[in-house]
């Protein structure tokens, strides 16, 4: 047993629900504790370490779920954007991927991880647009075809 007099008792059910009603504040601590049968303080205890600690836990394991489902996918679409970027972007995007895989741990990690994928944002918003301005000036100054049919009756008008 675990010394906790609440966990024991065969009115847990009904004494917990008493302990989320003042966590919630609509009822003081000394009241709910008083129609438990229990102490402030035992009550207040319980609920801290047997209710809302596994609580908290449980939440916080299901968002470092999520947050390593999102990783996994971001990185996903990262090695995608790798095998099509230029040679000089493939680096940083490796290094945009090293610093995903960190991410949960430290501050720094997102700092730079945010300064790789601006930075690789920038070089292919520079390639597409020179590109983009390159395909432009070439339609804009493409030679036009030249209409042989109408330079051999010329030019045989001048031999003759």
């Amino acid at each position: 047993m675990n010394g906790c007099k609440t966990c024991g008792s065969p009115d847990q059910e009904s004494i917990e629900e008493l302990g989320r009603q003042a966590l919630a504040g609509t009822l003081s601590w000394t009241k709910a504790a008083a129609q438990a049968g229990v102490t402030r303080g035992a009550l207040q205890n319980h609920m801290a370490e047997h209710v809302v600690a596994p609580a908290i836990a449980a939440a916080e394991s299901e968002a470092k779920s999520e947050m390593e489902l999102l990783i996994a996918d971001a990185k996903k679409g990262l090695m995608s954007q790798f095998y099509m970027a230029p040679d000089d972007v493939k680096p940083l995007i490796l290094v945009a991927i090293h610093n995903l895989e960190q991410l949960p741990s430290t501050k720094p990690t997102q700092e730079q991880l945010i300064r790789s994928l601006k930075t690789i944002q920038e070089m292919t918003g520079m390639k597409n647009e020179q590109r983009m301005l390159l395909g432009f000036a070439q339609a804009m100054f493409k030679p036009k075809p030249v209409d042989s049919t109408r330079i051999v009756p010329a030019l045989e008008e001048v031999n003759e």
